[in-house]
């Protein structure tokens, strides 16, 4: 299977390829992200529509989510 190149994470961009393990720092919170296996098949069409009881939230609220300020 063939990705596409720096298709995730502007940090990437230069890759050619997918990285396959890799950590980011957000919001003072560390993440690993591995890639564990992949499966290739069509999907199905995808909705947009926002499913019910969706809210609205701005960045502040977000922010406020994780514990944030402005």
């Amino acid at each position: 299977m063939n990705f596409p190149a720096g298709h995730k994470e502007d940090d990437f961009v230069d890759i050619k390829g997918t990285p396959v393990k890799y950590t980011v720092f957000q919001n003072g919170i560390k993440t690993t992200m591995t890639l564990k296996n992949y499966k290739e098949e069509k999907i199905p069409e995808m909705s947009l529509t926002p499913p019910s009881g969706y809210e609205l939230k701005t960045m502040d609220e977000l922010k406020a989510m994780q514990g944030g300020g402005q």
